[in-house]
């Protein structure tokens, strides 16, 4: 409803900045990304390096399959510690579906130098490199992947998957079983194991680089967890459900 009725004011008062930052907000917010790339574009044009707007247009981009569309959102973005994870991540998913390794390489280094980001970097070369086909690669940041502190659900489902992919079913099904008694992973060892009985092979935990923005993205918001952060995360999420729904 606030974007709705933002929306209409900004319609009877369309010079008003205060008007089309609302706008914005709350139409990004309510998941309706098309709408709120409609005021993004607005805003950079009063405001070029606007890091919501730049996001938001970036996203549109990679729905859209226009991967240097959405780079060059990226570089125009303003830049700071938080945002430089976030820019940097969703360029190297973006490379990627350019298929440009060297670029996906440059933003990996940039996310491991990011401190308090191993934990996520690591997961993405992971993921970005079984994506890529660089199943050396991918497995050996799988495991370093596995090696931290808490196994998550996603890395776990990301690596199981792998594993069964390529061929190595009783590393998957070893895999699952050591996590098997931990019940926050039960929904992703059960039909790991329930696949592995059948026979059957499953996709990808990322198919497409729309995927792997949604799932940074994803990642991201979960780790936002204070009140002060509210508003970011469900941006981020919106975004994540928008690429991926």
């Amino acid at each position: 409803q606030a974007a709705a009725y933002y929306g209409k004011s900004l319609a009877d008062d369309p010079s008003n900045p205060s008007l089309l930052a609302l706008s914005f907000f709350y139409a990004s917010t309510a998941g309706d990304i098309n709408a709120a790339g409609k005021y993004a574009q607005k805003v950079v044009a009063a405001d070029p390096d606007d890091r919501a707007a730049r996001l938001a247009l970036a996203v549109i981009d990679l729905k859209n399959k226009d991967y240097a569309g959405a780079r060059e959102n990226l570089a125009l973005s303003a830049k700071g510690p938080f945002t430089l994870l976030t820019l940097s991540l969703m360029d190297a998913w973006a490379a990627a579906g350019q298929k440009d390794a060297a670029s996906v390489e440059k933003d990996l280094a940039t996310l491991r130098a990011q401190k308090g980001a191993e934990n996520l970097a690591t997961f993405h070369a992971a993921l970005l490199h079984d994506f890529m086909g660089e199943t050396n690669l991918a497995d050996a940041d799988y495991q370093k992947a596995m090696a931290g502190t808490t196994v998550t659900p996603r890395v776990l489902e990301a690596y199981g998957r792998f594993l069964e992919r390529t061929g190595r079913g009783k590393e998957a099904a070893a895999l699952y079983l050591a996590q098997a008694s931990n019940q926050g992973l039960t929904a992703v060892t059960q039909p790991g194991l329930a696949r592995l009985k059948a026979g059957e092979k499953p996709d990808s935990l990322i198919r497409s680089s729309q995927d792997g923005v949604a799932e940074a993205l994803f990642g991201i918001a979960a780790s936002l967890t204070g009140a002060q952060s509210a508003d970011v995360s469900i941006l981020y999420l919106r975004m994540a459900i928008y690429l991926r729904p």
